[in-house]
């Protein structure tokens, strides 16, 4: 299942083995810092009589959040650039390719000439 493209830039999101941009680093840290404030925001607001149990469980949630925000920044820029990676190997074989047809039309010439 890991050349399924999908499959492994999450298997590559785990050892965290990206090159991010500084627009996809600012989303994540701003995305972090509102979920943070709303979570202490949550906690200082709470009356003494909230259930401690479900606050914890609020609170995980909100780190599921964060964790899920950041997920999709890195996601949707891994995807781009492997995307773009992709094409720029597809163009890349072509270019080599007319090199090649134009050496040998050079060669071809230059045979000529010498007989």
């Amino acid at each position: 299942m890991s050349h399924i493209p999908a499959v492994q830039v999450r298997l590559d999101m785990i050892n965290g083995m990206f090159d991010l941009d500084e627009p996809t680093t600012l989303f994540m840290k701003f995305a972090r810092s509102k979920i943070s404030d709303l979570a202490k925001e949550l906690v200082d607001a709470a009356p003494s009589t909230v259930d401690v149990g479900r606050l914890i469980a609020t609170i995980d949630a909100l780190q599921a959040a964060k964790d899920v925000v950041c997920a999709a920044a890195i996601l949707g820029k891994e995807t781009d650039s492997r995307k773009k990676r992709k094409a720029a190997e597809v163009d890349a074989p072509e270019a080599s390719a007319v090199a090649v047809d134009e050496g040998d039309e050079n060669t071809e010439d230059d045979a000529e000439k010498k007989d």
